[in-house]
């Protein structure tokens, strides 16, 4: 499917592609929680603060499928208590077009966004921090955009079954342009339980562009698979989107699929693939 972008339009597109594309769940695991589930073990995306408690070493690959033509992919090296990854963001074949109306485009020209970033976890007196850095470039045409963000979040086991979570994300941000990216704020809970296998997740959160909203998740999990889903409340919780995964398990060996179904699915899910390896 190609997408029809006026050239008087190419800068709010590439801002939207580009920026904001840093929202976007960067994995399988991330978007089978809809990129949330601060208090969680597992998505270092919304929390960096889990990697406190990580205790394997572990190497990550996820291809990533969003909306209208929009493909990415993410590669990361997990370390101790530290994360090392990059992920990407690519549309091809945008048909550029002129200020008269025109059945043929001028030429065809694509949008593409790189992070670079180095997470880290600590721990001190039962309480879990971590810390995201990134560096992103972002081009379309000849226009280009580079910039740093920082991420930070916190942890705390308040009982042996129950986690309490907090995330900032682009608390700070220093862009070439002069834009910055819209802060996500979120408090949550995950509760596990003696006698079965599963974790609740309930999050709220303040997205500066749409509001305030909520995501509620769950997670069942045995040594062969695991189950993840989840309903995210967005725009002043007016709109829903639920988030489903499916991991695969085998020694030192998991394989994952996950997708999206938004609220307006009309232009089609995302669906993202990855596969890990712990050393």
């Amino acid at each position: 499917m190609k997408l029809i972008v006026p050239i008087l339009l190419s800068l709010n597109f590439f801002f939207s592609v580009g920026i904001h594309s840093a929202k976007l769940p960067l994995n399988a695991t991330s978007l089978s929680v809809s990129g949330f589930g601060v208090a969680s073990n597992f998505n270092t995306w919304i929390n960096p603060a889990s990697l406190a408690n990580n205790q394997k070493t572990h190497f990550n690959f996820s291809s990533n499928s969003w909306l209208q033509d929009v493909e990415g992919s993410y590669i990361n090296y997990t370390f101790d208590r530290s994360k090392i990854s990059v992920h990407t963001w690519a549309v091809d074949q945008l048909e550029q077009y002129g200020e008269s109306p025109s059945d043929a485009p001028l030429g065809f020209f694509g949008s593409r966004i790189i992070f670079a970033n180095y997470s880290k976890g600590f721990s001190k007196s039962g309480h879990s921090m971590g810390f995201n850095l990134s560096y992103i470039y972002m081009t379309l045409l000849e226009l280009d955009d580079k910039g740093f963000a920082l991420d930070f979040g916190y942890q705390k086991k308040i009982t042996e079954l129950l986690t309490l979570g907090f995330s900032g994300k682009n608390l700070f941000c220093d862009f070439k342009s002069g834009d910055s990216l819209p802060k996500l704020i979120t408090l949550g809970i995950k509760k596990d339980f003696n006698s079965l296998p599963i974790s609740i997740f309930l999050d709220i959160y303040d997205d500066q562009d749409k509001g305030l909203g909520s995501f509620k998740g769950l997670k069942y999990k045995n040594k062969f698979f695991e189950l993840i889903g989840g309903l995210k409340y967005l725009d002043d919780f007016d709109k829903i989107d639920m988030s489903f995964g499916f991991n695969i398990v085998r020694e030192n060996i998991k394989f994952s699929i996950a997708t999206l179904v938004k609220n307006d699915d009309s232009i089609g899910n995302p669906v993202f693939y990855q596969v890990e390896y712990s050393f």
